[in-house]
């Protein structure tokens, strides 16, 4: 084609003055003449092309290589074919795809617009072209979906017909937001579309949910009921707001709790809300019931519900509202609120009532008084037993239980009590009564030396306590008596060594009847049965007591650990720390303490455990402050492995802190201590319902209950860093959950300018709040200080 056009130019332009231009005025043809002659081809042609003289202008185009312009005049000379021939050349193949449409050449008219990007001129082109797949596929690809719909009916693809239906519903749906009154022309879509999912076996369920989502409920529900689906049909009605419908299907179905949660539905719909909560409450939907019957302002029928739904919180609530203080005190029970049921209980002579509450939150003491009231005496020592010391009303249990020992004559037992409350207290006021009382028994025992010396005390204080100046005479007189020999008088005692040591005795509960102290465990042990022998004390904490011991069959030092009572007398608890400790006893490596045995001796649990002699870094850095940065690559290095180690092999520590690793005096060689031990104290204080302890060392997930892995012992190696390199922890005050959870750590270099910013860099990836955004493992963080120091 373009050899032709060439030729057409030399035709025009080889011979000079003999050029073929017929029809142009003599002055036209001087004016091209003078201007070929001065070399101005563009001129000449351009004034050609104005004259209309289109094909001359096209030779002088081509010739001078403007095939633009010499394509625009072969197109104006209706020379399509040279025309679309040169559009090519200059890469305009909207236009050639025009010229070939122009042509009736439809296809290749969409060739060209594929070629030059315009889809949708060549999907148009295409449809002409009568190839409607390959056009409704391009309007899909467009997003023009009407027509795409369009394209697929006449390529005869009902099934794509209406998928492009399906989606124009979808796309004015979400528009609309679910308005359905202003889509109506995509409602008839959907619907037609649904018809033809019905009818298909296969598309049953979309044809009946797209019926539904555009609002055809009861052609949706008749569908399912045709098909014998009548629980889907029930619940296209319900959700349709058709509950008269819903509820007599579902009665068809024998289903009468849903058949009168839709007539309760039915019923405030019509303004009944008095029958539609009683209609909720036969279908058990208590709490909706309940708060209806709130709404109503009948709060006894909406306790009454609650009681049912067993919210007993709430229905507590209202029944002491309304006075039901019987009714409130046992929702109270019921609910665990036991402090507010007993007083409730207390408030109605409920003395059953008001015992089995305080039993239900460990209020011994009150126990124990209300036991006293009902003359049940033996009970009421018992339970003043097992009063915490920590508890502020200890003295006066101590004090309770002796007046119980006093009434039932056990004066040495009661002797025992008195003394244990007054404790190492100086005479006074408000502890002088307990003295006399001390006095009164020794006294009662016939010991007038004992008592003289208790009796004396009081008088210091008050003179004229009670009865003082009698038994004090008394007694001086009976001591007199007995110092000039008389024998009479004279009876053996077998009284405790001081008053101090009778308060030990007598001030521990007998599920406590372990000594604290060392030597105390020791002289209670018979060495013949035991295969460890205590040697002395050395640490306690919440998990229990730690000691140095022998073990007399390996004949090597041990640390000796022995569960705390109130680990032991949890079930849950034991069971948790046999298992635990038996898993970390697998674990064996230089850098974690190894475990030897875990077992029972003399009902105790205890773990012996590989003797460290030396200092946990929370002494460390108690003692000297942050430590020199090599010392804490020291500690992180090894640190690192010993948990990685534990890591590959499935085990998470939980408790990574500074009190759990030590340093040898001997090597300074690292020792993590308690894997898996501190699991065993969350999960017992939870059972307990009391807080785990101060977290400065707690993951965020740790302390939301989420589930841990490795990188909750990396946040807490990330605060151990923190703490090594500054000093102090990044949160030790206000509320540390919160902090933990959100608040951003302080820059430790802003504590200590010594911290290294590489240093810095790593403490702050491992304090990270989301576990993906820390180190993936405590390898990566060895790498990457030896990628740093490379």
């Amino acid at each position: 084609m373009i050899l032709t056009v060439v030729s057409i130019a030399k035709f025009f332009l080889g011979r000079g003055d003999e050029l073929n231009l017929k029809g142009l005025s003599s002055d036209l043809r001087k004016q091209v003449k003078k201007l070929r002659q001065d070399g101005d081809l563009v001129g000449a042609a351009e004034l050609l092309f104005e004259s209309e003289q289109y094909e001359a202008a096209a030779a002088l185009f081509t010739e001078v290589k403007m095939p633009a312009r010499a394509a625009e005049s072969q197109e104006l000379a209706g020379n399509a074919a040279q025309a679309i021939a040169l559009y090519k050349t200059t890469g305009n193949r909207v236009q050639a795809g025009e010229l070939y449409a122009k042509m009736g050449q439809y296809e290749a008219a969409a060739l060209e617009m594929v070629q030059a990007g315009a889809e949708k001129r060549s999907a148009e082109f295409f449809a002409l072209a009568g190839q409607h797949r390959r056009a409704a596929e391009i309007f899909e690809e467009l997003g023009d979906l009407q027509r795409a719909a369009k394209s697929y009916q006449d390529a005869g693809d009902l099934a794509q017909q209406m998928a492009m239906f399906c989606r124009i519903f979808e796309d004015e749906y979400q528009v609309a937001m679910g308005e359905l009154k202003v889509i109506e022309s995509g409602r008839a879509l959907a619907k037609q579309a649904a018809t033809y999912y019905l009818s298909e076996g296969e598309e049953f369920d979309r044809g009946v949910e797209l019926l539904a989502k555009a609002g055809f409920n009861m052609e949706a529900a008749k569908a399912y009921e045709d098909a014998g689906q009548f629980s889907k049909a029930a619940e296209i009605y319900e959700q349709a707001r058709m509950y008269d419908e819903a509820a007599q299907m579902y009665e068809d179905m024998n289903m009468p709790q849903r058949a009168a949660t839709c007539h309760a539905e039915a019923a405030m719909v019509e303004g009944d809300l008095e029958q539609a909560a009683g209609l909720l409450a036969s279908a058990g939907e208590y709490s909706r019931a309940a708060e209806l019957f709130m709404d109503l302002r009948q709060p006894g029928k909406a306790a009454s519900i609650f009681l049912r739904a067993k919210q007993f919180d709430k229905a507590a609530a209202l029944f002491e509202k309304i006075g039901d203080f019987a009714k409130a005190g046992k929702a109270f029970e019921a609910s665990k609120d036991y402090a507010r049921a007993a007083d409730l209980f207390a408030k109605i002579s409920d003395t059953a009532g008001e015992l089995r509450a305080s039993a239900g939150m460990e209020d011994f003491y009150r126990v124990g008084r209300i036991l006293v009231s009902l003359g049940r005496l033996d009970e009421a020592i018992e339970a003043l037993s097992r009063v915490d010391p920590a508890d502020p009303r200890h003295r006066e249990a101590l004090e309770l239980r002796g007046d119980i020992l006093w009434k039932k004559k056990s004066h040495e037992a009661a002797y025992n009590a008195y003394m244990a409350a007054y404790g190492d207290a100086n005479p006074n006021a408000s502890n002088i009564q307990l003295l006399y009382k001390a006095g009164r028994c020794k006294q009662s025992d016939g010991d007038q030396e004992a008592a003289l010396n208790i009796l004396e005390k009081v008088v210091v204080v008050d003179a004229n306590f009670r009865d003082i100046q009698q038994r004090l005479s008394k007694a001086k007189s009976d001591v007199q008596f007995k110092q000039v020999g008389s024998a009479i008088l004279k009876r053996p005692t077998s009284r405790v060594s001081s008053p101090r040591m009778a308060a030990v005795a007598v001030a521990r509960p007998k599920s406590e009847e372990i000594p604290a102290a060392s030597n105390q465990l020791v002289s209670t042990l018979t060495q013949s049965e035991r295969r460890y022998e205590i040697l002395e004390e050395i640490a306690r904490g919440g998990m229990g007591v730690v000691y140095r011991a022998r073990d007399v069959l390996l004949s090597r030092i041990v640390a000796f650990k022995i569960l705390s009572q109130q680990l032991r007398d949890n079930a849950h608890a034991r069971e948790y720390f046999m298992r635990e400790a038996r898993a970390a006893a697998k674990l064996n490596h230089t850098n974690i303490v190894q475990i030897y045995d875990v077992g029972i001796q003399d009902g105790e649990y205890y773990i012996a455990m590989e003797f460290i002699d030396g200092r946990t870094l929370k002494q460390y850095v108690t003692r000297q402050g942050p430590f020199p940065e090599k010392l804490v690559r020291y500690v992180l290095t090894h640190s690192c492995k010993g948990l990685q180690y534990a890591h590959d092999r499935g085990v998470v520590h939980r408790d990574i802190k500074s009190g759990n690793i030590m340093l040898a005096n001997e090597n300074k060689a690292l020792k993590i201590m308690d894997f898996g031990l501190a699991k065993v104290v969350s999960e017992t204080q939870q059972d307990h319902t009391r807080a785990i302890g101060t977290p400065f060392y707690m993951s965020p997930e740790q302390i939301l209950g989420n589930e841990l892995d490795q990188r909750s012992d990396i946040y807490s190696l990330g605060v151990m860093l923190f703490e090594m390199s500054t000093g102090t922890v990044p949160f030790f005050k206000g509320d540390l959950a919160y902090h933990h959870v959100h608040t951003a750590p302080p820059s430790p270099r802003s504590l200590n300018p010594s911290v290294s910013e590489e240093m810095e860099r790593i403490i702050f990836k491992a304090l990270q709040k989301k576990p993906a955004d820390r180190f993936a493992s405590c390898n990566e963080i060895v790498e990457f200080m030896k990628g740093n120091n490379g």
